[in-house]
């Protein structure tokens, strides 16, 4: 894994500052995507966790595709008793 330095605004974001070990080898433009999606979903009264930002993290590195995003979905879905 490559470490990349995020430039200071974007390191000074809210979601890069709570978890930079999280946001350490993303580039600026995928950092401030996280950040932007997380937040979004914050106002819309989403309350995640830092497995929920480090998916996040791993799917705008291309660590996890698509699938494995929907399958954890499901799972945390079902695990909450809703449908999938």
């Amino acid at each position: 894994m490559t470490t990349m330095s995020l430039s200071p605004d974007v390191a000074a974001l809210g979601w890069p500052s709570r978890y930079p070990e999280l946001f350490a080898d993303l580039t600026d433009a995928q950092a401030r995507s996280v950040h932007n999606a997380i937040a979004n979903g914050v106002l819309e009264g989403w309350e995640p966790t830092r497995a929920d930002v480090a998916e996040q993290c791993d799917a705008a590195a291309g660590r996890i595709g698509i699938e494995e995003i929907v399958s954890r979905a499901r799972g945390g879905a079902a695990a909450r008793g809703h449908a999938s």
